[in-house]
């Protein structure tokens, strides 16, 4: 009898332990399980925004990591937005003071800009 109750517990722990989700995932099942591009992750793991693991010359990452990737904030707009709720052009940066102006009255605003930052030289009066 004694054989066969640790025969069963055997065979009842490896089941619990079948059923139980692993520490580590390969690289392939995270992108699955991310639903993101090869590319993608790598970034995230240069960027330091996930880490990975090297376990007996294989690449993997921790589940609980995936998982606290996952439930962490929202992050903000990659670019951020004009007033009117739009994605502002990548290098027309507002100063302070001004609001974000139509085409023409952004290059009258660079003109004046340019006029203040290299003023020209006062006239000489030729004798």
């Amino acid at each position: 009898m004694t054989h066969s109750n640790e025969l069963l517990q055997v065979k009842v722990a490896a089941q619990a332990e079948a059923n139980q989700p692993s520490l580590v995932v390969t690289i392939p099942e995270a992108l699955r399980l991310l639903q993101i591009s090869r590319n993608s992750l790598y970034r995230m793991f240069a960027s330091g925004e996930l880490k990975r693991i090297n376990i007996a010359g294989r690449v993997v990452v921790r589940r609980i990591d995936l998982e606290a990737l996952v439930n962490k904030e929202p992050m903000p707009p990659s670019r951020p937005l004009a007033p009117s709720g739009k994605a502002r052009v990548i290098g027309a940066t507002p100063r302070p003071g001004n609001t974000v102006q139509s085409d023409g009255a952004t290059r009258r605003l660079a003109a004046a800009r340019a006029a203040q930052m290299h003023p020209k030289p006062p006239a000489v009066d030729k004798p």
